[in-house]
């Protein structure tokens, strides 16, 4: 059926992780500063799913955890797709449906207990279970290269101080304080990539990452998004303040600054 060659014992490290999956993550931070480590073995794979065989999938289907099965749904998706497979990308997903074992879904600090079945038929459907998505395969190419620090300000979902509720450190601005030590250009792929595609929030943190390189070529980003309506929060402390992207944007371009946030 193919030309795949079998999975065998050099066979990659996120493999391991996801034969023994005991949670469905989709990449939200929780209590710790990096997402799940499940969900980064899946996001390994998916650097290059052309590279995923379908022995290794097989494998996974027929022997993971109900967990690591769903990923292996997910990763039949892109491989077949990345490389032009005749067979039905979703024929893992599809033979999941009814499937009615409970498995244990974690989105940053929360869980649910939703059935395998439940999960597949989501992914199916709506290309999405909550927070997780099946995204273009495109969308997922694009981010090859981009550093780790980048990828998770693309989805932020606010603009954070450094400090946020009763002392804690935010680990969102972590993040950014890590991609400002990035040798990055004002006009390089990353920023351009971050500032034109990210959530609002991360449109604003990619503005001021260029605004640390250069002054004057940051403001010309922020002046590009002061049309921009997208709703976005801002927290310093335990103060939370809903504003839009535009509004945020504007303030930069009129005194340099936004607020408190220590760019």
């Amino acid at each position: 059926m193919s030309n795949f060659l079998p999975a065998g014992a050099e066979n990659p490290s996120w493999f391991g992780t996801l034969m023994k999956a005991q949670e469905f993550a989709d990449g939200e931070i929780g209590e710790g500063p990096h997402p799940s480590s499940c969900y980064l073995a899946y996001r390994e794979a998916l650097v290059e799913p052309e590279k995923i065989t379908e022995a290794q999938l097989q494998t996974l289907h027929k022997e993971a955890t109900p967990e690591g099965k769903l990923y292996a749904a997910c990763l039949q998706h892109y491989a077949r797709i990345a490389c032009k497979h005749t067979v039905d990308p979703d024929q893992y997903l599809k033979s999941l449906t009814t499937e009615k074992t409970n498995i244990y879904y974690r989105s940053g600090c929360r869980g649910t207990r939703p059935t395998v079945g439940d999960v597949a038929s989501a992914l199916l459907k709506e290309r999405k279970f909550l927070n997780f998505q099946l995204e273009d395969l495109s969308v997922i190419k694009s981010t090859h290269g981009i550093p780790d620090s980048m990828l998770k300000l693309f989805s932020a979902k606010r603009l954070e101080s450094g400090v946020i509720g009763e002392g804690s450190q935010s680990v969102i601005y972590a993040y950014y304080k890590e991609a400002r030590h990035l040798p990055l250009k004002t006009n390089g792929w990353e920023i351009t990539w971050l500032r034109r595609n990210g959530s609002p929030a991360g449109k604003l943190y990619g503005c001021f990452l260029a605004l640390n390189i250069d002054a004057k070529v940051g403001i010309e980003y922020f002046r590009e998004l002061e049309n921009d309506k997208s709703k976005v929060q801002f927290q310093s402390g335990c103060d939370v303040e809903d504003s839009t992207v535009g509004a945020i944007a504007r303030q930069v371009v009129e005194k340099q600054k936004f607020a408190d946030f220590p760019h």
